[in-house]
């Protein structure tokens, strides 16, 4: 079994591969993200399951395993899910996400995410007594990267 772990974004995939426990980032023919259409989607998903295979040598896609960290527009994730249903092992919404994250670098009081927020794929996120709100992306909030993401989470 070869497990991932993948970010769904806006129109492209963040997967990254275990390494000796490590998670490294995955390169598709030489893109750091995978892009899909959302009215093709499973024609790209099998496309990427092929590119997998073959980079692995595996014998098969039923091999292949994901962890999915949600987007938090639900029609990515609902065409997503549709075609990777029986190959996700673990789905994590990204509020649950943001939470864990916003306690981790809360740690680090130069950084000020408890006064200016987080800011992740174009939106701005705060976090007010344990409730998580977004707004528009914020100039003053802390922008963090899927790579970020994926080094404090997964």
């Amino acid at each position: 079994m070869q497990k991932f772990f993948m970010i769904i974004g806006k129109n492209k995939l963040n997967v990254y591969s275990t390494n000796g426990g490590q998670w490294d980032k995955q390169y598709f023919e030489g893109n750091p993200e995978f892009e899909y259409e959302v009215n093709n989607a499973r024609h790209d998903i099998e496309k990427m399951f092929e590119l997998l295979v073959s980079e692995y040598n595996l014998d098969s896609k039923a091999e292949l395993e994901f962890s999915v960290l949600c987007n938090e527009d639900s029609v990515y994730n609902d065409v997503i899910e549709r075609c990777m249903k029986e190959y996700i092992c673990e789905k994590k919404e990204l509020k649950q996400v943001l939470t864990e994250l916003f306690q981790k670098l809360g740690r680090d009081e130069k950084i000020q995410i408890d006064n200016y927020g987080i800011n992740f794929d174009g939106k701005h996120y705060m976090l007010k007594d344990g409730v998580i709100t977004k707004g528009k992306f914020d100039l003053l909030g802390y922008t963090v990267s899927e790579d970020s993401i994926v080094k404090y989470i997964a």
